[in-house]
């Protein structure tokens, strides 16, 4: 089980939030019921009960019975007045209850993580971070079910086949997230920003974006006088500035400074 200070925080809000809507709902029903007559104290009692079932957030703190007494007759009764019936009325004081609040918030703030690590290995801090990371993993692999990548045409049957295409894979997923993860580092050292698919400034590009953004160069190469000369065609001001970000090497081979 892991707790983490940003999740009590988060449960703080709400909880707060969810009390308020409690509270809310507490008092449309609780006016009804306060401007009932009851034939005796019991069923007072027991109405109040019923409404109290639904209360999650709230206590009963103190409740309190009026004696309604109802003559024959019209006018002021007088003393030989006979009594004809006795109602009850019930008023109820009901204010958020703290210590549930509390276990609530602790609740929330806690998580249930299925791990091989021993229980001393790591705190409490170091799980969840772990725990969180694995999204990174995920969200590479969600490319899979792209058209676009045309996973069908890679069907294969035999088992070596699948390793080793389970391999490529990896590998070419460990690229991709090493040079996604590199080219975010570059972007948050040289406070630079990366127009998104909206056209949104962003400091954490997908590399799968950056390539789109990187489509329409042109590698020509040319034969003069019996020397070859690479020219790269088609550069825009912002496919320089994402270049420059993936290092000189980068610069070198697409002819552009590093500066």
């Amino acid at each position: 089980m892991g707790y983490s200070q940003a999740a009590f925080e988060r449960a703080e809000a709400t909880l707060k939030k969810a009390t308020q809507r409690a509270a809310a709902a507490i008092k449309k029903p609780r006016f009804p019921l306060q401007a009932q007559r009851f034939c005796t104290p019991a069923a007072a009692q027991d109405a109040l009960a019923a409404l109290a079932k639904r209360w999650q957030y709230h206590a009963m703190a103190s409740s309190h019975l009026t004696e309604h007494q109802r003559y024959a007759g019209k006018g002021r009764p007088t003393p030989r007045t006979p009594l004809k019936a006795i109602t009850w009325q019930i008023q109820v004081h009901v204010p958020a209850d703290d210590t549930t609040i509390e276990q609530a918030k602790h609740a929330q703030a806690c998580s249930i993580r299925g791990t091989t690590i021993a229980p001393g290995a790591l705190c409490d801090t170091e799980v969840i971070t772990a725990y969180k990371g694995q999204a990174h993993v995920a969200g590479g692999c969600r490319f899979l079910k792209d058209p676009l990548f045309l996973a069908s045409s890679l069907f294969v049957k035999k088992p070596n086949r699948m390793a080793g295409l389970l391999m490529v894979m990896t590998l070419a997923l460990l690229g991709y997230s090493v040079t996604q993860r590199r080219l975010r580092a570059q972007v948050a050292t040289h406070q630079e920003t990366v127009p998104n698919p909206i056209n949104q400034p962003t400091t954490s590009p997908t590399l799968r974006w950056v390539f789109q953004l990187l489509e329409g160069i042109h590698r020509v190469r040319l034969t003069l006088q019996g020397q070859v000369h690479d020219l790269i065609e088609g550069l825009n001001d912002l496919q320089i500035k994402i270049l420059r970000l993936f290092g000189n090497e980068v610069c070198r081979l697409y002819h552009i400074s590093t500066s």
